[in-house]
């Protein structure tokens, strides 16, 4: 949440989604690569963006019994 506006944001960085997921950098980046997870990207050396809604989908489809 950004302390200055309460508002949380909806786009991640790669670490910032990383931590989300409770997972490395490397992983998140594995998921992109197996398109298990989208991601907003302008330009081949721009910043990668993940939204939060697909992150919580991802969780949601992922879950398991136990």
């Amino acid at each position: 949440m950004d302390k200055k506006n309460g508002v949380r944001p909806r786009l991640l960085t790669l670490k910032e989604a990383a931590v989300y997921l409770g997972r490395s950098v490397d992983s998140v980046r594995e998921l992109l690569y197996q398109q298990e997870l989208r991601c907003i990207q302008r330009g081949p050396r721009s910043k990668i963006w993940l939204d939060r809604h697909e992150l919580d989908e991802w969780i949601e489809q992922n879950l398991r019994f136990m």
